[in-house]
């Protein structure tokens, strides 16, 4: 959490009742036939979701308290 408040990043979750939610079925059963990747990917594409892939630095992860 500090590390996104650091750098203003947002998530937010929302809740897709049952049927709908195809993606996350997908998802969870991509390890048990390739079928269900490219059905995961179709999805996406369809919804053309906006993924933007960020480099984070190894400097962000570190804390600096010991726990």
């Amino acid at each position: 959490m500090w590390v996104m408040a650091q750098n203003e990043i947002e998530i937010r979750a929302e809740h897709i009742a049952g049927q709908e939610n195809r993606l996350a079925d997908y998802l969870s059963r991509w390890h048990v036939d390739s079928k269900y990747e490219w059905l995961a990917w179709s999805e996406m594409y369809k919804h053309r979701f906006d993924w933007t892939e960020v480099d984070i630095s190894e400097s962000m992860l570190e804390c600096d308290n010991v726990w």
